[in-house]
């Protein structure tokens, strides 16, 4: 092969190589305005209000992104994925596990484009009732004297539960601890003492205390 046929070939394949790098960048040209074209990711899914705690099994997560697009709901047991509505709205159905239950969504538009992922939402299945214990007074006690017309109900449940006592809310120390002063009627007195927490767990108490004057 001679000087001259080697320098031939040499700028043959170099205009090649130029023409075929040419032809790629004329396409992706093309795509990017072609009105079809699509890079921009879908925004992400916005989560309705979930609750913290709750005592059912199973609950509905609502949310709202781009029409059309894939929202996906990744768990630690694995991910489901449902279709957007017309207008964006989204619903899923979970099963709840005891304890947390750790989630977050993102979404998927028809291009391909997928958003960033939503902040990681916890919802704790809690089914056990509170604690609660009435320590003074005791059931079926007699008070006597109008000096004796208001009582105290001491007692204490969780510190993280609301407590009343015949629908008046009643306060807790950090403890759980409460004392709550109760005016008595002349007669029989029944006090439903319930204790509720954050998940919607109740347990009650009921004490009978009598007044005489």
């Amino acid at each position: 092969m001679t000087i001259i046929t080697v320098l031939l070939f040499s700028i043959l394949g170099i205009k090649i190589l130029v023409n075929i790098i040419n032809l790629i960048t004329d396409i992706k040209i093309s795509d990017q305005s072609n009105p079809s074209y699509d890079n921009i990711p879908p925004r992400i899914p916005y989560i309705y209000s979930l609750p913290l705690h709750t005592s059912s099994s199973a609950i509905d997560i609502k949310g709202e992104t781009e029409s059309g697009s894939i929202v996906t709901l990744q768990t630690n047991h694995g991910k489901t994925d449902v279709v957007a509505g017309s207008t964006g709205s989204f619903l899923f159905k979970v099963d709840l596990t005891e304890g947390d239950n750790k989630f977050y969504f993102y979404s998927t538009d028809s291009s391909g484009n997928s958003s960033s992922k939503t902040i990681e939402y916890n919802v704790i299945l809690d089914k056990t009732p509170p604690d609660i214990e009435i320590s003074l007074p005791q059931d079926n006690t007699i008070f006597y004297g109008t000096e004796n017309m208001t009582v105290e109900i001491k007692g204490v449940s969780d510190s993280t539960s609301t407590v009343t006592i015949n629908d008046r809310y009643v306060g807790l120390a950090d403890d759980g601890s409460f004392i709550f002063k109760y005016r008595l009627n002349t007669g029989e007195n029944i006090l439903t003492i319930k204790s509720t927490d954050p998940a919607g767990n109740i347990s009650e108490k009921k004490i009978t205390l009598f007044f005489e004057e």
